[in-house]
């Protein structure tokens, strides 16, 4: 509220920094603490499709002198309590303990807009900057006494961090977290509908299995132990509380009236652990829990994927906007792998006979193929066959168009001549050189 400059230097301001994010032809790189997400915003800002700067990113610093970080325990003095990767965690590790014992730190950023600038907002603002140029000297100091290949490790760690993970892997994990994936609205809003097949499902699941008779002892024993009569002025009291969601309901049955005493006892000490393999070891003994295991597998789509996506959704800004979700996505692991979370791509569901919800709510924008792309063998397959495609004669769906010969081409590597040729999607896999896989071109 207090800020120094006038309308007039903030626009002198937007535009000379727009200048500069802008430039095509950086002659050195810039440094920042998870710059990917840095690029995010300033392409949001400045409304640009591509910055061209490389980067190195002090997280990328430190995996690449230690890559076993992330998963190790490490207690350093001071109030610290964030993840190794975190900015005040990496001072730390650098005998930097300004964060520490900061009066402003990260949990009040948010509210530095309605904050006056006085001496605590000013110093986290120029610690922000001047930490992570502290922090890449002191990076660079360390690989050159580190060996490496009969040498120092110098030349090789500033190489991977700049140029392997600074030019393609933040610019990467930039675009895919600005980009999000597009979501079909209606898709969610009918897969949660009472008359949508994946409820119908699971509804027919829980039916099948509350007929059963050891269920419907297992109802009757929980009934009793909440002391309800077995008789009423009418007959039999039919009551019926079991839920196949409630988990000493369903360890009730398992353990008291199914008598499986072989299994696993939670890490908390809440009685049995009935997870996967408790599943599969008992599923072809007792048709109780083979339909346990199949309501779990449907209700996970329903409620991890289909109602948690959109949950997701509705407390983000932007997502609301457009519809789209937007993973985090990071490289931080001892593998070298990327991986994302929040929500957790690798976990989606690809071979149970509900998976096929998850993938019909992705969509792909006007124009687009939906692709599914393994970059391990670079083969490219399309799987978005309701596709509308534009023809001389109209909109045809790509799938009609697959069946009669006239799919569309995309450029491919022929392993047999070594040349690049154009081949239909949809009725071979295609083999994309390295340079296209993120650019798929047609004829």
């Amino acid at each position: 509220e207090d800020s120094p400059f006038s309308d007039k230097d903030k626009a002198r301001i937007y535009r000379r920094l727009r200048q500069f994010v802008a430039n095509p032809k950086p002659k050195t790189y810039i440094i920042g603490q998870n710059i990917s997400y840095d690029f995010r915003i300033l392409r949001h800002i400045f409304g640009l499709p591509v910055i061209y700067w490389s980067a190195w990113d002090t997280m990328g610093g430190e995996h690449a002198l230690d890559e076993n970080l992330r998963d190790m325990n490490t207690k350093l003095p001071g109030e610290c309590n964030s993840r190794n990767y975190a900015l005040d965690k990496i001072c730390l590790r650098y005998g930097i303990e300004w964060y520490a014992s900061a009066a402003f730190g990260k949990s009040q950023r948010h509210l530095i807009c309605e904050t006056r600038l006085d001496d605590a907002v000013r110093g986290y603002m120029a610690m922000d900057v001047q930490s992570v140029m502290a922090i890449h000297h002191l990076q660079h100091k360390r690989a050159m006494n580190m060996p490496h290949e009969g040498g120092s490790y110098l030349t090789a760690f500033h190489n991977y961090v700049l140029h392997v993970l600074g030019n393609c892997t933040t610019h990467t994990i930039s675009t895919m977290e600005h980009r999000g994936i597009q979501l079909s609205e209606k898709m969610f809003k009918d897969l949660q509908g009472p008359n949508s097949t994946l409820t119908a499902k699971i509804e027919s699941i829980k039916e099948e299995l509350y007929t059963l008779d050891n269920v419907k002892l297992a109802n009757r024993q929980i009934l009793t132990e909440r002391g309800a009569p077995a008789m009423g002025l009418w007959g039999e009291i039919n009551e019926w509380v079991f839920r196949v969601g409630k988990e000493a309901h369903v360890q009730k049955l398992f353990i008291d009236i199914l008598k499986i005493d072989d299994y696993e006892t939670r890490k908390d000490g809440r009685g049995a652990k009935v997870g996967k393999v408790f599943q599969s070891k008992y599923k072809e003994e007792h048709k109780e829990v083979e339909l346990y295991g199949e309501y779990k597998k449907h209700n996970a789509i329903m409620s991890t994927y289909i109602k948690g996506w959109q949950k997701k959704i509705s407390k983000n800004s932007d997502s609301t906007l457009d519809f789209r979700i937007r993973p985090s996505y990071s490289y931080l692991l001892v593998t070298g792998r990327s991986n994302s979370f929040n929500p957790n791509l690798q976990n989606v569901p690809e071979h149970h006979s509900s998976a096929k919800f998850v993938k019909q709510t992705m969509k792909a924008p006007i124009g687009y193929l939906k692709m599914d792309a393994d970059y391990s063998s670079h083969e490219v397959r399309c799987i978005d066959l309701d596709m509308l495609v534009d023809t001389e004669s109209g909109k045809v769906r790509l799938g009609d168009l697959i069946e009669m010969g006239n799919a569309p081409k995309v450029k491919s590597f022929c392993h047999a001549t070594g040349s690049i040729e154009y081949q239909p999607i949809g009725t071979t896999s295609v083999h994309p050189t390295e340079e296209d896989m993120l650019e798929i071109e047609y004829e």
